[in-house]
């Protein structure tokens, strides 16, 4: 499949710069809006001026009888959404390793957009491009997601239903319990 790494980094931090990012990082959690922006700002402050110091690679495998139980559950007429927080390239080769998108099937993109427009008009276009019962995947980001889920939510529905899987990626934590 592919590897996922891990780099191994420190920093040192005087007391007072670590019960400031205490402070800081309990305050986020507590948050009803914007906790996972806050929280990444936060730790985007900590993860600077790093010293490296080592890199590891695990092999990042599908569990064993993925591929027989998606298929079992699409034949039962069952559909399935898959939700990642990886890369859209890494989202999509994890599809096709399981078997939830084929050669047959009809990818529809809706990634990488950022502003209400862009979104609003995405939406609408697969909505036109869709065809009930079709062999189609959605395939959708979590910036994409988010203005969705709040400029125009029904027809996320609507589209979102009408495609026979969904594969949701770059998605975060909060965004993942939503869905």
């Amino acid at each position: 499949m592919g590897m996922r790494t891990l780099a191994v980094a420190e920093r040192k931090l005087s007391r007072s710069e670590f019960l400031q990012f205490s402070r800081e990082i309990k305050q986020a959690r507590r948050m009803v809006k914007n906790r996972e922006e806050r929280m990444r700002e936060i730790y985007a402050s900590m993860e600077r001026g790093l010293t490296i110091l080592g890199a590891t690679g695990v092999e990042d495998q599908l569990q064993e009888g993925v591929p027989e139980t998606l298929q079992m559950l699409s034949a039962a007429g069952i559909r399935v959404w898959m939700i990642t927080g990886d890369k859209v390239e890494t989202a999509v080769n994890v599809a096709i390793s399981c078997g939830l998108v084929t050669s047959a099937t009809n990818q529809l993109f809706a990634t990488n957009y950022i502003s209400v427009e862009e979104v609003l008009n995405r939406m609408a276009e697969l909505d036109a491009e869709m065809i009930p019962g079709d062999n189609t995947t959605l395939i959708i980001d979590g910036d994409t997601l988010a203005i969705a889920f709040e400029h125009c939510p029904l027809l996320l529905r609507k589209v979102s239903m009408q495609a026979y899987r969904v594969v949701c990626c770059r998605m975060g934590p909060l965004q993942k319990s939503q869905v």
